[in-house]
């Protein structure tokens, strides 16, 4: 007997984000032979297992097993556990499990998979059909990021479809294929073997043009062998990291050369026989002259740069240590960024400069077995510049369909609209969005464009989505597809612990260069959206502005995204180390906006997103260039969110009366840009409601006063442009929804006046256009110190203002706020009311009404309580203002609550206004006084009526 080893990798999110902590037990059968906890990159020790001896897996002769088995079972919280049966374990050789954890929907769920045989060990007749001479489907040969590879026989419509990096389903194939301890030149023809028949596949699109959704099967009678969950050998992996990129090809030819084999022992084809080419390696042939003993003499090995995924191309030369420019800044750029999901790389200076602290993280790099498999050298050649490229793309593109959930707001509730094939808008991309973000962790769902354009395409994404989660596969996102999709989505982002940029703690784009200088206005927040060829309007205008003013791009700022515009944004994007695809989405706008707009002393408009420790970007200096001026901070103005700019947050949040938790939201930054100055919204009055409700795709004057509003009393961080997108459209759902509104995020008449009363109208001065802030500290069970506005006037002459306010457990839970709860003001008139002069009152709440209606017969009724309808991106919440008369939960049934109504009003109360709540929702005052019929309205209709009726005197 001979000894092989074993190590496990535990990782989600295909790759991009290590699980530490797991739990891996090795056993077989009843009998545990290990067990291991992953560390920080996923990576369990390496153990030593018993296998036969090496000399079996090269002898032709031996047709019996010459490997080892085990299984392997990895758990880990908030992850569904796997086991993995008929783990193969080779003498000498170090077999590597990758094994990709998928977040748990339900407790206790478990995934086993079951390998078989080893191929030359099954030896299935095979009967590999390949295309006629010089087939052309596709113009180029392109190394693409991912396979689709359907997991049974081609005619199975039940098999499975999953979606592999390229690069792992060779690794994957190859040890399933062949044995790793074979000749050097025996492998490395087999593996070209391997490559160009999947290449061959793709290029001809053998089955898409046959209607099939895949590129591959993993049956060995039609195609090669995959198999789901299976290790993959040290030796082979190296390999490949070396050679994935190199085909075989007939000469005069563009596409790939259809190498057909078989193992030439059990099995005889007229291609390649895999047990020869040990004899032949043995022999002293290369890999390009065993090919040539099957296949056509004038067949060649080619290599591409032509590589789907990948950042830019390796620059031909290998990068050691005491070398510089901009190839050694790109490499730091991308480690640096790496290294927020994967912590034992080290931070390093990007200058450009090979020095120490490059070495050290490259070094710690390729030690990482999910991500290299190269040795340790401290150098980037060829393999270790493409492992790096691979990896940046993984965490990168898991960093922004994160940040994009935060930045559009993605809430809790989903949509009940049914969108079909032929759908087009907002609601279509943001199910493409999420689509997108769930197929990073589930390679069953397969990733789709997103265009806003519910195509045929989409339709069949939507149906495999359907069929993995359960659901009927109609293509049809209705109330039931919706709700799958958010239920999926939030629990990765809940247990899969992802924060803005995907990892485990914030991560914003690399850290640009310090502004030129000030700009016009504050920073515009992210519009919401991707902007690419084909996009118009003020945002293409403003992106064009930026690249002429910091690179010179010479654009014409017309505001039409065309060519020239996306070959300046590639430009750009490579300049700072982002992904060049000429496409602007939040991390290249995070990254160009700063350089233009930012700079000086004073603040801009808040980013739209929470800024916390680990963050780096030029929102961060802006930050620590306040706080140095503002309370004399001493920092750094390095653009880097550490533990002293935490510690000078916090200590600018206490002094301002602000939750001191660290983390700069909306209201921090408003309360530092008064302290420094800066670009903030100004109160603009509302006109009279248009007469029609605003909702999402809405433009025109309406919507701009709607922005500047919300930006206003909520700090919303919406572009007035007039334009209702989803940020605009979340913005309101999430005012709704703090006010005690219909939170459907249509601005009708009730939600206008609303807005309307808090930011004053044209028609009418109302009682809350003047607010004075007392801030008070606020006893909320659960919860850390909430900031409340409370009257300095409206309390009875012999009354203090109140040092403290308690308010009771809320009704809804504070974990059901996303994600976190910051600063919630409560706004109350400063002017006293000319009824209600003692609306704060320590009396029960009919009471409180009393003081309106003194003559008011009050009952109550119970009503459901629905938390979901609390948005869960909601940061700063303003509470209804009138909240001294509160709902009470229900002792009688603990799920509802007891709302107070006003159902008749006397005569001779000294403010009449019929208030009657009709089935629109709305409000209903006369022109003149009569005498009021009975009526039933809520407190949100309450306030407005009286708002309306007794202040402003329309009646």
């Amino acid at each position: 007997m001979g000894t092989g080893f074993l190590k496990v990798v535990t990782s989600t999110a295909n790759s991009a984000l290590p699980v530490p902590n797991a739990k891996i037990t090795i056993f077989n059968g009843d009998n545990i032979l290990y067990e291991l906890v992953t560390d920080e990159s996923g990576s369990s020790e390496t153990v030593p297992l018993e296998a036969p001896a090496v000399e079996l897996t090269r002898d032709p002769d031996f047709y019996g097993v010459p490997y080892s088995i085990c299984d392997v079972k990895a758990e880990a919280e908030g992850f569904t556990t796997i086991i993995v049966h008929g783990v193969e374990i080779l003498d000498t050789e170090t077999s590597v499990l990758p094994i990709d954890l998928p977040p748990s929907l339900e407790e206790g769920t478990t995934i086993e998979y079951a390998s078989p045989p080893h191929n030359l060990v099954s030896g299935e007749q095979r009967a590999q059909e390949g295309p006629t001479e010089s087939p052309r489907v596709l113009s180029e040969v392109i190394i693409p990021e991912y396979i689709t590879v359907h997991l049974g026989r081609p005619d199975n419509p039940n098999a499975r479809n999953v979606r592999v990096p390229f690069i792992q389903y060779i690794k994957n194939s190859a040890s399933h294929e062949i044995y790793s301890t074979w000749p050097a030149a025996s492998l490395e023809a087999n593996i070209y073997c391997i490559i160009s028949f999947a290449l061959n596949r793709i290029f001809t699109e053998w089955y898409r043009v046959r209607g099939h959704s895949f590129d591959i099967t993993n049956s060995t009678q039609f195609d090669q062998m995959f198999v789901e969950g299976g290790q993959i050998f040290g030796t082979i992996s190296e390999m490949v990291d070396r050679i994935f990129n190199r085909f075989v090809r007939r000469e005069g030819h563009i596409e790939p050369f259809f190498t057909e084999y078989c193992d030439g022992r059990r099995v005889h084809c007229p291609g390649l026989w895999q047990w020869s080419t040990v004899t032949l390696a043995q022999q002293g042939l290369n890999a390009l002259q065993i090919l040539r003993r099957f296949y056509p003499n004038d067949v060649q090995i080619v290599e591409t740069d032509n590589i789907g995924g990948v950042q830019e191309s390796f620059p031909g030369f290998t990068l050691s240590p005491g070398m510089s420019g901009p190839d050694v800044l790109t490499i730091q750029n991308w480690l640096n960024r790496i290294r927020v999901n994967f912590p034992t790389i080290p931070q390093i200076t990007a200058t450009g400069v090979y020095g120490p602290q490059t070495e050290a993280a490259v070094r710690a790099f390729q030690a990482i077995p999910s991500l290299s498999s190269t040795g340790i050298t401290g150098l980037v050649g060829r393999a270790t510049w493409w492992n790096i490229s691979r990896a940046y793309s993984a965490v990168k593109r898991l960093g922004e369909l994160t940040s994009e959930g935060i930045v559009a707001g993605i809430g809790r509730t989903p949509p009940t609209e049914i969108i079909r094939q032929g759908s087009r808008g907002n609601l279509v991309g943001r199910a493409q969005y999420i689509m997108n973000f769930i197929s990073q962790f589930y390679t069953d769902v397969p990733t789709v464009k997103q265009d806003f354009n519910f195509g045929p395409n989409f339709a069949a994404a939507v149906r495999e989505f359907q069929r993995v989660f359960g659901l009927n596969p109609d293509g049809v996102i209705g109330p039931l597809t919706w709700r799958m999709l958010f239920d999926v989505y939030w629990k990765i982002r809940d247990n899969a612990h992802l924060q803005p940029g995907g990892g485990g703690g914030t991560v914003v784009p690399p850290l640009p260069p310090p502004g030129p200088g000030p700009g016009p206005g504050g920073i515009p927040p992210y519009p919401g959206q991707p902007i690419r060829v084909g996009s118009r309007g003020d945002d293409v205008r403003r992106i064009q502005n930026c690249l002429n003013a910091v690179n010179n791009a010479g654009l014409n700022a017309d505001g039409i995204f065309g060519p020239l515009t996306e070959a300046a944004v590639m430009n750009f994007q490579r300049s700072r180390g982002l992904n060049p695809d000429g496409v602007v989405g939040p991390l290249t706008w995070g990254a160009l906006m700063p350089t233009c707009y930012g700079g000086g002393g004073s603040m801009g408009s808040y980013p739209g997103f929470l800024i916390r420790q680990g963050a780096r970007s030029d929102y961060v200096r802006q930050i620590q260039t306040c706080l140095n001026n503002a309370t004399n901070a001493g920092l750094a103005t390095d653009g880097v969110f550490g533990p002293l700019t935490h510690a000078a947050v916090v200590n600018f949040q206490r002094s301002r009366g602000l939750n001191p938790d660290g983390i700069v939201g909306p209201l921090t930054w408003a309360a530092l840009a008064a302290a420094c100055g800066g670009s903030q919204p100004q109160p603009t009055a509302m006109g009279e409601h248009p007469g029609f409700s605003l909702r999402q795709g809405e433009r025109g004057d309406s919507v701009r006063q709607i922005q500047t509003c919300l930006n206003r009393v909520n700090s919303a961080g919406l572009v007035v442009d007039g334009v209702f997108g989803p940020l605009t459209h979340a913005a309101v759902v999430n005012y709704q929804s703090a006010n005690g509104l219909t939170a459907d995020g249509i601005v009708g008449t009730i939600t206008w006046n609303h807005l309307r009363n808090r930011c004053g109208g044209t028609a009418a001065a109302t009682a809350l256009a003047n607010l004075q802030t007392t801030t008070v500290k606020v006893d909320v069970p659960m919860s850390d110190e909430i900031p409340v506005t409370l009257p300095t006037e409206s309390l009875p002459v012999d009354a203090e203002p109140p040092a403290e306010l308690s308010i009771e457990t809320p009704l809804f839970p504070l974990d059901t706020f996303e994600p976190h709860i910051e600063e919630i003001p409560v706004i109350f008139p400063t002017e006293p009311l000319p009824i209600a002069q003692q609306f704060i009152n320590a009396e029960p709440h009919h009471n409180i009404l009393q003081h309106f209606t003194p003559h008011a017969q009050v009952e109550t009724v119970s009503s459901p309580i629905q938390p979901h309808q609390i948005e869960p991106t909601l940061e700063d919440i303003p509470l209804q203002n009138f909240t001294s008369f509160p709902s009470h939960q229900n002792e009688a049934d603990p799920t509802h609550v007891t709302t107070p109504y006003i159902t008749a009003v006397e005569e001779a109360a000294p403010c009449t206004c019929q208030m009657t709540g009709s089935p629109d929702g709305h409000c209903n005052h006369p022109p003149k006084p009569q005498k009021s019929q009975p009526g039933r309205i809520d407190n949100s209709d309450l306030m407005i009526c009286f708002m309306v009726c007794c202040l402003c005197r329309r009646w």
